[in-house]
């Protein structure tokens, strides 16, 4: 099923797409373009490399230096910092936008990703995150799988994080729960999905609006299920402890 046909020019936020990067030299151009080839008009990318040590920062320079159509920021930072950290800076620079949209260096948006995430916003003006199923795209195979995500429920959140990398915000989440917790180096947008899923409505779009590669140096994809249960932990910890404090 292919997803509704919507005219993004009538859609009334401004979105900035943050790309942070380290060291994905092979993947991080594919997600720029798909960040610049959005059928969503109204836009910002805001790229910032982590101090990468590969040659990110030379690609990246030359790949968007010919782009005129559509403004990009390309920040670096001056030590590597970690993800949270660089996402935050990325929230911070999209100041002016009332959506943020994030988008991991080695995945790459559907061309409808942010039109038809802003729409669902502007239908339920209480929605604070939006969400979808996407294809997992094995580098070393070269098989794409279809990855249904679950609709939202805020019971099954408290339990596990049913909800997609590389969603959708609303702008203004970020000034009622705070900022990415730096503190954690995985599972951060979990305690953020919580968050927000207290004060927001959470949507989910049932239709594949992004590509996640596996490559065999996904950040989450080498940890080991006792560091996965016991860093769970934490983030139910500190959401019980950030509940408290008001």
């Amino acid at each position: 099923m292919k997803p509704q046909t919507i005219d993004a020019s009538s859609l009334p936020y401004k979105c900035g797409i943050i790309i942070p990067n380290y060291n994905c030299a092979s993947f991080v151009l594919d997600a720029i373009n798909s960040a610049v080839q959005q059928s969503y008009k109204n836009k910002r990318i805001i790229v910032i490399d982590d101090c990468s040590t590969d040659n990110s920062v030379a690609l990246i320079e030359n790949f968007i230096k010919d782009i005129k159509d559509v403004p990009i920021i390309f920040l670096k930072n001056e030590k590597n910092i970690g993800v949270s950290a660089t996402r935050n800076l990325g929230i911070l620079a999209a100041a002016d936008c009332e959506m943020v949209a994030f988008l991991d260096a080695d995945d790459y948006y559907h061309k409808e990703k942010i039109t038809l995430s802003a729409a669902k916003m502007c239908e339920f003006p209480g929605v604070g995150i939006v969400y979808s199923d996407y294809h997992m795209y094995d580098e070393s195979t070269g098989i794409t799988k279809y990855e249904y995500k679950a609709p939202f429920s805020y019971k099954a959140l408290l339990h596990y994080c049913l909800i997609s990398t590389n969603s959708v915000f609303k702008r203004e989440v970020f000034s009622k729960v705070g900022y990415f917790n730096e503190n954690f180096k995985i599972g951060e947008d979990y305690l953020m999905y919580l968050k927000v899923a207290t004060k927001y409505m959470i949507a989910h779009i049932p239709f594949p609006l992004f590509t996640y590669r596996t490559h065999g140096k996904n950040a989450t994809l080498n940890i080991t299920n006792e560091y996965w249960a016991e860093n769970d932990k934490k983030i139910k910890q500190e959401f019980t402890n950030w509940l408290k404090r008001g």
